[in-house]
């Protein structure tokens, strides 16, 4: 009988300082990816409003020993478990790490759950509900057969969308004063 494997759902904050830096999502991803491969873990991050939330999955000592390193990394604050547990099988075997911005993803793949994104208020219902999701976009987008290499999400653009969802009236309104501004210097020549 071989062994099962062990499941680990968790949710913390981005720190200011890695907010800040311009390489931090694709930084994550390369070295997850490289560590995970060793390791023989998969899984997903997703990154919505400043929040993190990571699925891994792999052999039990693996995962507890992944989640240590994790509570030492600058990267993120305040990590929370909303599950752990154990399943037959990897769901995810493909991916030794992929990476998803909520913000910018197809709405369409996942519940609701991602509309507000709170997960330090979520459960395990909430948790395997959109490992659900995640499943179903897998299986939909990577069949078994191919072979998926995640592709980074350049961090300037999830920062830019995330930024200008946020500030949408503030960008508005600077665009105008930019545009009052510049008829006005026009105005201005065109008398002179």
């Amino acid at each position: 009988m071989s062994e099962s494997t062990h499941y680990l759902v968790y949710t913390s904050r981005i720190t200011p300082k890695a907010s800040f830096q311009t390489n931090t999502f694709t930084d994550i991803l390369a070295k997850s990816n490289h560590n995970n491969n060793m390791a023989n873990i998969s899984g997903f991050l997703f990154f919505k409003k400043g929040k993190f939330l990571q699925y891994i999955e792999g052999n039990h000592q693996a995962i507890i020993s992944l989640y240590e390193k994790l509570e030492q990394d600058k990267r993120h604050k305040a990590l929370k478990i909303i599950v752990s547990g154990t399943r037959p099988a990897p769901i995810f075997g493909q991916w030794a790490m992929h990476c998803i911005d909520l913000g910018n993803s197809e709405s369409g793949v996942f519940s609701e759950l991602v509309e507000d994104f709170a997960p330090y208020q979520w459960g395990a219902g909430e948790a395997l509900q959109l490992i659900s999701d995640m499943q179903r976009y897998y299986h939909q987008h990577h069949p078994a057969s191919e072979m998926f290499a995640p592709k980074p999400v350049p961090y300037w653009q999830m920062l830019g969308r995330a930024i200008a969802k946020r500030h949408r009236v503030f960008l508005l309104l600077e665009g105008l004063i930019v545009l009052l501004l510049m008829l006005s210097y026009m105005a201005w020549k065109l008398r002179g």
